[in-house]
């Protein structure tokens, strides 16, 4: 049988510009004998390194869906007939502005019955330009003054009085919504996104009327200096609840909705991208 690193290969191998393959995998690990879980991830990593250094807009989407399996299920020498629901996934691979352009939102109908099945999302790709980001003139707690010569800059700020009664300087980051592979719920996560220095932090995130992405920066003093806020490179936290670190019997209700080694699957996938951009974009400011 084709081991999953040499399928994933060829499917890079054989997708030329201009288009988009779709793979469909239970992603079960398959290991030959003597092979670790590590070892295939690895593998996977050097094959897709290897493949963007000729491909630097090459792109990964990942959907996990869930399948209403009927069937026959083969486990240590025995057949047992199984009505479950069982996790599938679909990777879809090509350059970025490909992918885009077949997912960008409302180019597939959210209402299709095939969509209530699909549970989780990653996204992998390189640095993707600055969106387009101004900030907030009005604090939410504090205030603030806009240097008229440099619209990332404020001038001048000072603490306010939060709800709670502690002093506090917050403000918003209005930013476009970037033409990015990621998932919208993704770009309004504040767990998505590093900010620096750790003085600020992001405390909330949200999408207005207007459809921009305001980005709440909180600190419980004034400090002077450049403050960075990234959207990150970063494994889903869903996948640690999906990974199955023994190949284990699915007919326990508890594994069921799992999928053994997909986490080294996955790492391998993205660790190629992590390492060319820790950040996929970064928005600046300055306090003086």
């Amino acid at each position: 049988s084709t081991s999953l690193e040499d399928l994933i290969d060829r499917v890079e191998q054989e997708t030329h510009e201009g288009e988009v393959a779709i793979l469909v995998s239970d992603m079960i690990l398959g290991l030959a004998s003597g092979q670790s879980a590590e070892s295939v991830s690895t593998n996977i990593e050097t094959t897709l390194r290897r493949y963007m250094m000729k491909r630097p807009e090459w792109a990964i989407v990942v959907w996990r869906m869930l399948s209403d399996f009927q069937g026959k299920y083969y486990e240590k020498g025995r057949v047992v007939p199984l009505t479950a629901k069982r996790p599938y996934y679909i990777i879809m691979m090509g350059d970025r502005s490909q992918l885009y352009g077949l997912l960008a939102k409302g180019q597939l109908a959210d209402n299709q019955p095939f969509f209530k099945n699909r549970t989780h999302q990653m996204t992998l790709e390189q640095a993707i330009p600055t969106p387009k980001y101004s900030i907030s003139p009005n604090a939410v707690w504090g205030s603030i003054s806009l240097d008229r010569s440099d619209k990332y800059v404020i001038k001048n700020a000072e603490t306010g009085r939060t709800p709670s009664g502690e002093q506090a300087l917050a403000f918003e980051l209005k930013m476009q919504i970037p033409e990015t592979l990621q998932d919208e719920s993704r770009l309004l996560d504040p767990e998505s996104y590093q900010v620096t220095p750790s003085s600020y932090k992001l405390s909330r995130v949200r999408q207005g009327k207007d459809g921009a992405v305001y980005l709440r920066l909180e600190s419980s003093a004034i400090v002077l200096g450049d403050i960075a806020v990234s959207l990150k490179q970063a494994m889903p936290k869903w996948i640690a609840a999906v990974h199955a670190e023994e190949n284990t019997d699915i007919l326990n209700p508890n594994n069921l909705s799992r999928t053994y080694g997909i986490k080294y699957i996955l790492e391998g996938l993205q660790r190629p991208y992590e390492s060319e951009a820790a950040s996929l974009f970064t928005l600046k400011v300055t306090l003086k």
